[in-house]
Order: structure tokens, then C-alpha cells, then sequence
């Protein structure tokens, strides 16, 4: 059997690189589009597990399925990151709305190009229901919450920043404390694990920024903070079922 390409990557923020849809919607039956994982294949090791599994649903092409197909012929995936740091940093950049400025041109069966994106062309593929998010499926009876579960890993990697380096001890002692009310109790949990969520960001900023300046960002995005991006993956009522996993990462702190 040949062995695959190696998917290509954004120079800039090392992001899969998208297939160049050329024809029409029109043209193409609802029925012969796919949604393309940028992130693949499903089942590597590095794309299993709560960091692996948010970064597959975090970033995906609606595409026709000729292409879809004849891209997945030729490559066998971009290189994965192994650490989570990596994983989070294109894990939110995904979920920014980030598109290259280069494409991969798979119009021709069997060969590939990649091409620069012209304005309209990086414009139309920035649009939501061309590169976005996973959408919901369903398993049996059951709906798949896929943003819930980017949310979680979003938290847990939170969770992996050194607490006692940007929280104040009067702030983790009253919250350790056994005896606080249990409503000042969620209040300083939810401040540490936003603080730790905000650490975090900070890593990502400088991608997000170099992303913006060299108009990888769609207009529609263009103003939007990264942080308030990650927010919406987060609702508020499920900070209290991570306040339990504080302890043990102070812990390891």
C-alpha cells in the first residue's frame, strides 16, 4: 500500500490546512457533502481521550464528498501534538473561526496543489457552515454534546496551571477552609478557575494576535477576544463540578 502525505500546515498557526471547494453549492446535492476532520485520523492514540477527542471536534470542512474523498486517498493526517499545552493552544485557535490563507487544491484525481486563497475565496471558507465546529450527534437515543465536552477539556487544562502562582493564599486558604458558607465557597472556586483559565489564554494570545495581523482571522471574528471565545464553551452553572478537582491540582502545584 503507497503510503500518505503528510497533511500540510498554516506556517503561521500550524493549523491543517483546508481542501479549496471550487464548485458551486448549487452544483453539489446536499446528500453528497461530508464534514472533513481537519484533525485525523479518528482513532491515533494522540486524538483519543478529553484533549485528543476536543481538538478532532474542535475544527471541521463542509466539503463535497468527491473532494473529501480524494483528499483522504492522498494524505494521512497532519502531524499531531503530543503535549496538551499544543493541543489547547489549536484547540482554541480552531475554535476562533482561524482559516489559512492557503488551501489544498485536490480538483484533479489522484494529484494536489496548494494554492493562496484569494480574499473572496479565504472569505467564503471563514463563513460558519463552511469551517466550524462539530456540530451535536446523536448515538442511539442519546445526543453527543460536542461543545460541552471541548468545554471540559478546556477547564481541565485550566486545572494544570500553577494555582498557587497567580492565586492569592488568603484566596486558596478561605477556600480549603472547611468551614466557609458554602455560596462564598462557589464564589472562590469559580474566581480560581477563571484566574487559571485566563493563565492559560495568555499562551495563546501571541498565536491568536500574529493570526489577526496577518488576516487569518474572518471579519466577522476579527474583534472578538480569545478569552471571550473560549467563555462560550463554558456555561456557568458547570464551574461547581470542577471546584472538586481544585485541591488535587493545588496538590500537584
Amino acid at each position: 500500500m503507497k503510503e500518505k502525505l503528510e497533511t500540510p500546515t498554516c506556517e503561521i498557526t500550524k493549523l491543517p490546512l483546508p481542501i479549496r471547494v471550487t464548485e458551486p453549492a448549487r452544483d453539489v446535492q446536499p446528500k453528497d457533502w461530508d464534514y472533513h476532520h481537519h484533525f485525523h485520523p479518528r482513532l491515533d492514540p494522540l486524538l483519543l481521550g478529553t484533549a485528543g477527542k476536543a481538538l478532532r471536534y474542535s475544527r471541521g470542512q463542509y466539503v463535497p464528498r468527491k473532494l473529501h474523498n480524494r483528499y483522504h486517498v492522498l494524505f494521512g493526517g497532519s502531524v499531531l501534538p503530543e503535549d496538551d499545552k499544543e493541543k489547547f493552544r489549536l484547540c482554541v485557535l480552531s475554535c476562533a473561526g482561524i482559516v489559512p490563507k492557503e488551501a489544498i487544491d485536490v480538483s484533479s484525481k489522484g494529484e494536489y496543489q496548494i494554492v493562496s486563497l484569494s480574499k473572496d475565496e479565504h472569505e467564503d471558507l471563514a463563513r460558519p457552515d463552511s469551517v466550524y465546529i462539530e456540530r451535536a450527534r446523536k448515538f442511539g437515543n442519546k445526543e453527543f454534546y460536542v461543545r460541552r465536552r471541548i468545554g471540559e477539556f478546556f477547564m481541565q487544562y485550566a486545572l494544570q496551571q500553577n494555582i498557587r502562582d497567580i492565586v492569592s493564599d488568603r484566596v486558596i486558604d478561605e477556600f480549603l477552609d472547611a468551614s466557609s458558607l458554602e455560596q462564598r465557597k462557589k464564589e472562590l472556586g469559580n474566581l480560581i478557575l477563571q484566574t487559571a483559565l485566563g493563565a492559560a489564554i495568555e499562551d495563546v494570545k501571541p498565536s491568536h494576535v500574529a493570526a489577526t495581523e496577518h488576516g487569518l482571522v474572518p471579519s466577522t471574528a476579527r474583534y472578538t477576544r480569545i478569552r471571550k471565545v473560549v467563555r462560550t464553551f463554558l456555561a456557568p452553572s458547570d464551574l461547581p463540578t470542577y471546584h472538586q478537582a481544585i485541591p488535587k491540582s493545588l496538590q500537584a502545584a
